[in-house]
């Protein structure tokens, strides 16, 4: 039961913050990024903090700029995650990047590649 309930929480905050981050976070490091999602959420068993998985479409120093971003605003999203979601203790909120969408990217581009690859040698 313990595990349905985070699971229900962490899809609460992370619909939450979909919604906060574009349309609420002022930061220009945030605001000048092409695309920045939120992927996932995380919660401690005890609710206490959250880790926020985001994806954002560019290089990886932006991708750190934006990070730095969140983090400064993660006081305001948090006091606002308190006003949109019923809990006890609205958790911490720490930022990281998540690199399974890069990963995926770079498998897909390998995979092509092998793909054209090997295109190549049935001509041969």
């Amino acid at each position: 039961m313990k595990g349905e309930r985070i699971a229900r929480v962490n899809r609460m905050l992370q619909s939450a913050l979909a919604e906060l981050v574009p349309a609420r976070v002022r930061d220009p490091r945030v605001q000048k990024a092409a695309l920045v999602a939120v992927t996932g959420v995380q919660t401690s068993g005890d609710l206490r903090v959250a880790r926020v998985f985001v994806c954002v479409n560019g290089e990886r120093a932006q991708a750190e700029e934006v990070l730095a971003g969140l983090k400064q605003a993660s006081g305001f999203l948090r006091a606002e995650l308190g006003r949109r979601v019923s809990l006890r203790h609205t958790p911490e909120l720490r930022f990281e990047l998540d690199e399974a969408v890069a990963t995926g990217a770079r498998i897909e581009a390998i995979l092509k590649e092998l793909g054209q690859t090997k295109k190549e040698e049935d001509h041969d």
